[in-house]
């Protein structure tokens, strides 16, 4: 891989090692943020970023020879210097700032100006995450909710749809799947489509008799590329989920979101959009199907279901 733009002003550098929904919580901060943005993040990530026009060029962190920043190899004998020099800032998310990874980041990337950012704020923190990180870089003002503008694709037969999204990266953030099952009964027979969307994690998690249960039931959707499920998000009637990169991705989609919260805070992390409803509750099991019922008929505008 060869330097690009060598010699130029370059703008800003930005950094983001994490999963889908971290991603996207960084994008937002993004966007807030003047002038050309370089995004580094894992492949589809980085490209979901590009296409909404958050960043303006991206680097897939998984081709790059990230494990530089974190090696004793003498800096003028890194490839990264000449791969990441010449950017005029760095925001990054990647090491904490005092350490030394973070000290070998800054200097091959050349910036005069560099901000390492916390993946989770401090839990005396009251505000979200995203407030957290313009607080550190000196930026006043709200959060954008907006919805990002992924470009028009052809007709999807899932156009349309309510998306159930059972899943998450972890075990004791996902609602019991019996409820959701339930819930996309109920929404089926007022006259909703539901589709549950299965990614990797919950294929590889779900017993295949599970999987074919629901695909009995209802419809699923395996393992779309980010694209396609961003443009199905945006045009979706409604959208239940779990905290999920998928979840915050319906969000900046515009989609009319039902978020299920419970170890995880809301309070730091929920999802960013301009129809985002929240349910928290210390436990999964302690979220009831009525008032998801409840929220998922507000928030698709259908009345009381």
């Amino acid at each position: 891989m060869k330097p690009r733009h060598a010699g130029r002003n370059r703008g800003l550098l930005a950094v983001h090692s994490g999963a889908l929904g971290d991603v996207i919580l960084f994008g937002r901060l993004l966007e807030m943020t003047p002038g050309p943005r370089t995004l580094i993040a894992s492949g589809q990530k980085a490209s979901l970023l590009k296409t909404a026009g958050v960043v303006q060029e991206t680097l897939d962190f998984d081709l790059l020879p990230m494990h530089e920043v974190f090696s004793s190899t003498p800096l003028d004998q890194c490839r990264l210097a000449g791969m990441l020099g010449g950017f005029d800032r760095l925001i990054s998310c990647l090491g904490g700032g005092g350490d030394e990874p973070s000290q070998r980041l800054s200097s091959l990337c050349g910036c005069a100006q560099a901000t390492f950012l916390p993946v989770r704020p401090p839990a005396r923190y009251d505000g979200h995450l995203v407030s957290l990180w313009l607080e550190m870089l000196g930026s006043a003002g709200p959060v954008s909710a907006a919805p990002w503008r992924f470009p028009a694709s052809s007709a999807d037969a899932y156009d349309g749809c309510t998306f159930i999204h059972p899943g998450s990266g972890g075990a004791d953030k996902c609602w019991p799947l019996c409820l959701f099952l339930e819930l996309a009964d109920v929404l089926q027979s007022s006259g909703h489509k539901p589709v549950f969307i299965l990614g990797p994690v919950e294929l590889d998690r779900l017993d295949t008799a599970v999987v074919e249960e629901l695909e009995r039931r209802h419809s699923v959707l395996r393992s779309p590329s980010l694209a396609r499920l961003a443009g199905l998000l945006a045009r979706c009637r409604l959208y239940v989920g779990n905290d999920s990169g998928v979840s915050h991705l319906a969000a900046v989609a515009g989609a009319s979101c039902v978020v299920l919260f419970g170890p995880s805070s809301s309070r730091h992390f929920a999802p960013i959009g301009p129809k985002v409803t929240v349910i928290q509750a210390p436990d999964m099991s302690q979220i009831g199907l009525d008032a998801v019922v409840r929220s998922a008929s507000i928030a698709s505008g259908t009345g009381m279901l």
